[in-house]
């Protein structure tokens, strides 16, 4: 893989009114947008300043955003099909959550993309009010460190690396089928949880295992295997997965009679009244 990282930072005239955090899970999310769509080629960082402004961009050499897909990038859940990547992990809300952040800071954001070359996603904020940049500068204390955020997405780029194997099963000690304990002779209730999401899934297990024997897997076609070696107590699901997604794993234990019964609880982001209805 090769894969080089640019950062252009250009002097800034003065200080930029903005929330540290914020700012940091908006060039964050571009950032790991743009690493696992780009197979091979440059990353781009560039900040300048820009019609009393600043402006940030993060371009790739990816794989590209189709012309009719690219209106609806910044919707949230919205995922393009069938785009080459290191993952199909992911809940579709990054680049919503970016626009919104965005938009707390009175600024903008739009994205190019020319698709099979790559996609650059510019954010502009004003620089604020020269009494509030004052003010500011003024009432500066120490900052804490947020590089734990920073860890995070780290750790989830470091799965998509070709050593994810491992790295999954030293995170999510239920991720593998193989399981080394003994789940027909454990006397605790078994749950299995399916998520396309390696970080839920370890969540879930941290949450459920100092009371459950749980068994978590990346999708329905595994949650279904895992079901016919040992019928569970409960299926916690997530509804958006490759394959077979949640609603049709609940298809498939209700149609078989050795686990029609088995209560299923559903996991889902999606809060319109359509998703809640269907």
């Amino acid at each position: 893989m090769r894969l080089c990282l640019i950062v252009e930072c250009e002097p800034l005239p003065g200080p930029v009114d903005i929330d540290r955090e914020m700012w940091e899970k908006i060039l964050l999310n571009l950032l790991s947008n743009a690493f696992k769509f780009t197979l091979q080629g440059e990353i781009t960082v560039r900040l300048r300043p820009r019609d009393n402004g600043v402006q940030l961009s993060v371009g790739d050499t990816g794989v590209g955003v189709p012309s009719h897909e690219l209106p609806h990038i910044f919707e949230r859940f919205h995922r393009v099909k069938g785009s080459l990547a290191r993952t199909h992990e992911g809940t579709g809300i990054g680049l919503s959550l970016v626009r919104e952040l965005v938009a707390l800071h009175r600024g903008t954001i739009r994205a190019e993309s020319v698709e099979g070359h790559g996609t650059r996603v510019i954010v502009w904020i004003p620089r604020g009010s020269e009494q509030a940049s004052s003010a500011t500068v003024r009432a500066l204390r120490p900052l804490e460190s947020t590089a734990a955020s920073a860890r995070a997405y780290v750790s989830e780029a470091s799965r998509w690396l070709p050593e994810e194997e491992v790295v999954e099963s030293q995170g999510d000690p239920s991720a593998r089928e193989d399981q080394s304990i003994d789940r027909q002779l454990s006397p605790r209730p078994f749950i299995v949880c399916a998520d396309d999401n390696a970080d839920m899934r370890a969540y879930l297990h941290r949450l459920l295992s100092p009371h459950y024997d749980v068994e978590t897997v990346a999708d329905g076609d595994a949650a279904l295997r895992a079901v016919r070696r040992r019928t569970p107590d409960l299926v916690v699901s997530d509804i958006m997965m490759p394959g077979v997604d949640g609603l049709n794993l609940l298809r498939a234990l209700r149609n078989d009679a050795k686990t029609r019964s088995v209560p299923v609880v559903l996991l889902s982001a999606r809060a319109a009244e359509e998703s809640r209805v269907r």
